[in-house]
């Protein structure tokens, strides 16, 4: 892994810390003694200050682009991103992540993580762009100078992309479906080897004409209701890696308790 400065030049890099719930990571860079450098705010922004943020988006290298700070405490409606993620304005685009936020002191006060578009056409468009926030008071960042290196929680259930429209499938809507009386989350698939897998989750089945056979509706996660697969996620992203945590589960028209040990995303990716 290398860093390449704006004179073209490459630097070794060493990982120090990561978060991978916060979506974060402090590195260390070999670049000469003397090397500038932006520094971290010394406090968080406020709602309608001004922010610069520099990426790479587009394929064009350090595009500096002017917003505001919009929201100061958001989850990006993804269970990936906890809440106190920032909230911009400014326009970005895939490939701006990982990019700093600067405020008028010239600090950086977040580092961009997820951008959202929303809208039918070019015209109609909404761009909505997220940042992690960064102080020198921040417990996160100290955790990772001092080589905390955190995964997210897994469980190792997906849901197929033909049933990606139903990912925060409204109460009412699924009550009204073929899936049954209950809200709940449901999966099509289970990651075999998985801690879902070791608990013995069962994905949805169906008959050839589409009438549901068999399959596990997760109605909560440690007593907490849950009402679909969003749901689902944000409840288990509240945990940690080692946790066990118990699914209140509908299976064939019985209520099920079952409890699931949370491992570490890279476990699934072998």
């Amino acid at each position: 892994m290398s860093a390449r400065t704006s004179d073209g030049k490459r630097y070794a890099v060493t990982v120090v810390g990561y978060d991978d719930q916060h979506d974060l990571a402090v590195i260390r860079v070999g670049v000469p003694k003397g090397t500038p450098f932006l520094p971290l705010a010394k406090s968080g922004p406020k709602v309608g200050d001004a922010a610069l943020a520099i990426g790479n988006g587009g394929g064009a290298y350090l595009q500096p682009k002017l917003g505001r700070f919009t929201a100061l405490n958001t989850q990006a409606q993804q269970a990936d991103f906890p809440s106190g993620t920032l909230e911009l304005s400014a326009p970005l685009v895939p490939g701006d992540s990982g990019g700093p936020i600067i405020n008028r002191a010239g600090e950086v006060a977040g580092v961009v993580s997820f951008i959202r578009l929303s809208g039918e056409s070019r015209e109609t468009v909404q761009i909505r762009s997220y940042a992690v926030p960064v102080t020198t008071s921040s417990a996160l960042v100290a955790e990772l100078r001092r080589g905390v290196k955190r995964e997210a929680p897994v469980i190792g259930i997906s849901l197929g992309s033909e049933w990606r429209i139903l990912f925060d499938l409204p109460e009412e809507v699924f009550v009204r479906s073929k899936l049954g009386k209950t809200a709940g989350a449901f999966f099509t698939s289970v990651l075999p080897g998985s801690p879902a897998a070791k608990a013995g989750l069962q994905p949805l089945r169906f008959s050839d004409d589409g009438e549901l056979l068999s399959g596990d509706i997760v109605t909560a996660v440690n007593d907490i209701r849950i009402y679909n697969f969003s749901d689902f996620q944000f409840a288990v992203r509240r945990h940690a890696s080692g946790e066990t945590v118990t699914l209140s589960i509908l299976r064939d028209g019985k209520s099920l308790r079952v409890p699931l040990t949370l491992a570490p995303r890279s476990t699934l990716q072998r």
